[in-house]
């Protein structure tokens, strides 16, 4: 079976974890503060706070734009509603409300043009192109996009969880910025609204969402990584692009391809063709995806918001998530796209 995902775990992997499980403190380590400095240099931003998920760090990005001043209590913010739940969520949980806007062709949140808080989504990899059409404050979803973030934002928010491009082999996250204001009130929330350097001192109510120190140290091997792994991935979907390209049944959403990480490979095919598609790619031992079956305001908690958004509709029904993954060879990713010639009688290239 071709899987839709699958890790990379090294030797260098169990090293690192074992180092840091026997020399180092679990919270609050070397490993940790080398993550979290080596994310600054390669992501291009002055700070970074580290974190236990990306759902962690969009809350509290979202909380401390509040603290700041920067955004209004319970505002109402812009953002997509073909991402995952934890998009919306965030924005909830903070006190604030989504206020959702259709997508594009290739799923991005199209532009409000109105000045107010916006969360756009880096969705599958690729990178937002409407950010300078969000006027006011952003704080861009980069769960998907280690590499593809717009610099010109409030902050970008990652996640690290096991199946991201940059993984801690868990869950993980990260909220980078070039505010130091910002980042001071973040790194406080996130250590339970300690005071700096006073441990038994608060100054917010917040919980414990530290990341753990052999996470940080698996995140460092990851990184180290980064850039090959994306390589491989970018010419694995060029191949799959050039292979597709001459279907018409099925439409790329996949470039440019430099402009792209890929942590997920993403087609769009006629919704009376895409289960029939996946169960024939099944029957053939290649595992796919949707990513995703709901758009958020279809799923239980946000169904007071739903509205007519009828591109992203539209999409939901449409999109099958191909195999990308670095564990991939170039004659796995022929098959895969071979055999969706196949489902729709064209000829083997």
């Amino acid at each position: 079976m071709i899987r839709l995902f699958e890790p990379v775990i090294t030797k260098a992997h169990e090293e690192a974890a074992v180092h840091a499980l026997r020399s180092e403190k679990f919270i609050d380590g070397e490993s940790t503060y080398k993550f979290k400095t080596a994310l600054q240099m390669k992501f291009g931003r002055k700070y970074c706070s580290l974190c236990n998920s990306g759902t962690s760090a969009l809350s509290i990005a979202i909380r401390a734009a509040i603290i700041c001043h920067y955004i209004a209590s319970k505002s109402k913010i812009f953002t997509t509603p073909l991402s995952f739940i934890s998009t919306a969520t965030a924005i909830t949980m903070s006190g604030c409300t989504p206020v959702f806007r259709d997508v594009d062709e290739y799923g991005m949140m199209t532009p409000s043009y109105k000045d107010g808080v916006h969360i756009p989504v880096a969705l599958y990899g690729k990178r937002y192109p409407y950010i300078d059409e969000c006027k006011g404050v952003v704080i861009e979803d980069d769960a998907q996009a280690h590499g593809t973030h717009n610099l010109n934002t409030l902050a970008n928010c990652f996640s690290f969880y096991t199946t991201k491009n940059l993984t801690v082999c868990g869950n993980g996250g990260a909220i980078l910025t070039d505010d130091e204001k910002f980042h001071k009130v973040i790194e406080s929330l996130i250590n339970n609204g300690r005071v700096p350097g006073k441990n038994y001192e608060h100054q917010y109510v917040s919980s414990s969402y530290r990341i753990n120190n052999i996470n940080a140290a698996l995140g460092m091997v990851n990184l180290k990584l980064l850039h090959d792994q994306i390589t491989q991935r970018r010419f694995f979907a060029a191949t799959y692009n050039s292979t597709l390209m001459d279907l018409p049944q099925v439409q790329i959403i996949s470039e440019p391809v430099h402009d792209h990480t890929f942590h997920l490979y993403v087609i769009k095919v006629h919704k009376k063709l895409r289960d029939d598609l996946r169960n024939y790619l099944y029957q053939h031992k290649i595992e796919t995806g949707v990513h995703y079956p709901y758009l958020i305001y279809q799923q239980q908690p946000y169904l007071s918001f739903a509205k007519k958004l009828p591109k992203a509709e539209k999409m939901v029904k449409e999109i099958i998530s191909l195999p990308m993954h670095n564990k991939l060879t170039f004659d796995d990713v022929m098959y895969v796209a071979n055999t969706i010639r196949s489902f729709f009688g064209y000829e083997k290239i």
